[in-house]
Order: structure tokens, then sequence, then C-alpha cells
């Protein structure tokens, strides 16, 4: 798609540093990249542009935003605690793809964190963000750049499409790792993984083995308090997490039983999944760990976390109470065109599973798949290793909305840990 020439996205240079931070010192907001996804920073000590960054995203204020600064004695400053395991995660990952959940300070405004005690710090890796942050001797609260529910900007041109408003963009090119940081709150003992992202979860278990998990990673044979071997950091061989598997299940017209994998959060318990056209009964996949009532998730994925369906009202105010992290809302990343989930050992589609993806259709896969492919206008087949994949995640969903499609079948991850926050951007991405 040719974007119309913009003053508003500019290339990096001093000069533009120089003016975005000079928007950032006047309570203004701008987008930059980070190693993640690109984002609209605005000052995190001003009520006024933390309002202005909600209302340019459409988000909903129950969902916290992270601050972002330039190192870790900032992140300690802020902070209302600073316990030794912060310093001591720091020390190893940033500036990197890490989000710590603390106490917050009294000098951060409560709208920064949906109004709960705690916020979520981040020292992040990218050039131009640590030379934004240095250059406006600020925290910047900043969320992705993009409108709440869409899919997350990896180029500048992402977020001019998205948030034409925005005052200024700086062009740092493609972010090289794709999908969001890893939160860990911090403020429980043991401390507990709040959202899988870029920062490889075998690193971090290696150096937090008591770290608490999500009860989708134990179907992929970790074990909450397990110990873990070395791992590389985003950038070499190995990489981002991965959540839970794709099975079949599922009653008549639900998605499962149309062969489809059934999203994060629809309704439903393990034994009996999907009512009339939900994704299970149409045979779509149904991913693990996302299963069952609304109590009995979120005692299992956290309380609060309001990733699972119940009763119409308890469903309702769950998923509008604060998060403690960004992230954690049952419908996120989703492209324009309806996503449905593939079982990951799917190679065919159904009679059933062909009429619920409406035409034109495209496919997202990591695999070759010949048969499946014959059916879809546009296939995106990324790199078969999980970093690369999530490097494109989000560009390919941007590149299947542009080529038109009205639907998007994407294939389930391997149920295998390296693939976990892919996983779980997709789920959220089907949820309905």
């Amino acid at each position: 798609m040719t974007l119309p020439s913009s003053k508003t996205l500019v290339p990096v240079s001093q000069e533009s540093l120089a003016r975005a931070a000079a928007l950032l010192q006047r309570d203004e907001v701008c987008a930059f990249p980070t190693e993640t996804v690109y984002g609209l920073g605005g000052n995190a000590l001003s009520p006024a542009a933390i309002e202005r960054i909600y209302a340019l995203k459409g988000r909903p204020k129950y969902n916290p935003l992270i601050v972002h600064v330039a190192d870790a004695p900032a992140a300690a400053q802020l902070a209302g605690g600073w316990p030794a395991v912060a310093q001591q995660l720091a020390d190893r990952f940033w500036p990197g793809p890490l989000t710590l959940v603390v106490p917050r300070g009294a000098a951060v405004p409560a709208l920064v964190s949906a109004g709960l005690p705690t916020m979520a710090l981040r020292v992040p890796r990218h050039p131009v963000a640590l030379a934004l942050l240095r250059t406006a001797r600020l925290p910047l609260a900043a969320p992705s750049a993009n409108r709440s529910e869409s899919v997350s900007p990896t180029t500048a041109a992402h977020v001019l499409r998205s948030l034409p408003a925005v005052p200024l963009i700086l062009d740092g090119g493609p972010c090289p790792l794709g999908i969001e940081s890893t939160v860990v709150d911090l403020t429980t003992t043991p401390p507990r993984l709040l959202r899988s992202g870029a920062l490889p979860l075998r690193a971090l278990l290696a150096l937090l083995p008591d770290l608490v998990l999500p009860a989708a990673t134990q179907s992929l044979g970790i074990e909450p308090t397990g110990s873990a071997g070395s791992a590389d950091l985003p950038g070499s061989a190995k990489s981002p997490e991965s959540l839970g598997s794709a099975g079949s299940a599922g009653s008549a017209e639900s998605p499962e039983s149309l062969g489809f994998a059934r999203a994060a959060g629809s309704a439903g318990t393990v034994g009996s999944v999907g009512s009339a056209e939900s994704p299970e009964s149409l045979g779509f996949a149904r991913a693990a760990g996302f299963a069952g009532s609304v109590g009995s998730a979120s005692s299992a994925d956290f309380a609060g976390s309001a990733d699972f369906a119940g009763s119409a009202g308890s469903a309702r105010s769950a998923e509008q109470a604060p998060r403690a992290a960004p992230g954690m809302l049952s419908r996120h990343y989703a492209p324009r065109a309806p996503l449905w989930l593939l079982g990951a050992a799917q190679a065919e589609l159904t009679p059933a599973q062909l009429a619920a993806l409406t035409p034109p259709r495209g496919l997202l896969t990591y695999k070759p798949l010949p048969e499946l492919a014959r059916h879809f206008h546009q296939v995106e087949q990324l790199a078969a290793d999980p970093q690369a994949f999530a490097a494109d995640l989000y560009a390919a969903l941007h590149r299947l909305d542009d080529s038109g499609v009205a639907s998007i079948a994407a294939l389930t991850p391997p149920p295998d840990l390296d693939w976990h926050a892919i996983t779980d951007r997709l789920q959220r991405a089907a949820f309905r």
C-alpha cells in the first residue's frame, strides 16, 4: 500500500529527536521505535499526556501502560519499592524486552497503572528509544502505537495508517524482535509471569527457577518451579516463548466442530466446548490453557486476568477490571479480517471451515501446506524458527489485511515453550 507523503513521519536525526523531545516536554505525544514494537510515548508524570495516549488509541483505562526509562537507577527512583530481584533482573536483561511490575512511586499518576498501586517499568534496548529518553529527560509511558485491540505496529508506516493524528513519528525502520516485551510481576512472592513476550521464558527460568507460570505453560511440560538450562537472548539462535497447543473438540456449529482452534477466552468448559457458530463447532482448533469458567481459569492463570468467559455478566465485569499489566485483555493484536486458528496438525479444510472462511481468504503458516494453500488468495509462510516468525508476525498480519482478504486462517504453532508468546498473540487475535 502506498502512503501519502507526511511531515508527521520523519527519519531519525538529532533534529527530529529534539523536535520529539520538545513535544513530550509540552505534554504532547510522539511515536518511536523500540526493539519490540513502535510505541506511542508521552510524559509518564503528566496526567494530561497520559490522557492523550488513551484518547488517541481508544484504549480502555483499565488497561495500564508500561513506563520506559533510560536505565535501572531511573526505574528504581520512580518505583515505590525496588526489591533485590528487580536489580538482579535489570542487571541481566536490561536494556531489553523485559518489563518489571513493582510498587508504584508517589510521583507516578495512578492513571498510568489503571489505578492500581503497582507500575510496569522497562529499559528498551533500541538505540532510538534510548536516545529519545535521554534527550527528553522524561520517563515515557508508551503502549504500542496503534488503535486499541488492533495489530501492533512494527514499522513507522503501520503507525501512520493506524494513528494518523499522532503529531510526530520517528522512523527507525522495522522493529527487530516484532512482539511485545515479557512482563513479570515482582509484587508477589515468588514472582509470576503476566505476559509472555520477546524475552525467552527459558532465560527467565534460568534466573528465576521459582517463577510462577500460567497454567497453559504446564501443558508444555514446564513445571512452575522447574529448572531451565541456559538460554540465548533475542537476537541469537533461540527466542520467544510459546503458549499451549491446539486440539479439536466441540459440538455442532462451534469452531472446534468445524475443525478450527479455540481462541483464548472463548466460552465453555473443557468437557463441553462451543455453542452455535462458535469456532469449535466449525472445527477450528482450540488452544490449550484457555478453557474453563472465570473462576477456574482465573485461579489457574492468576485472579483478575479475566481471559476466560463465564456468564455474560461476570465475564463483562471481569474483562473491565484493572489489569496488572498490558497484553492481558481477551481480545488483542487483531487484524481487520476475522482470524481463525487451525489445528497444528491440520492439512486440509473441511466443508464447514470453507464455509466459515469468507473469501478472499488469507493463510498464515510456518510450514508448507500445499493442500490447504489452494483454498487461499494470499499465503504468508513465515520461518519455522520462533524468533524469526515473531519478528515478522505482525507485519504479516498487516500484509494480509492490506491484500484485501476477508478472513484469515492461522496454523496454531507447535506445543513448544519457544512458541509460547506467539500462540498467545494468535489466540487473542482470534478471540470472539
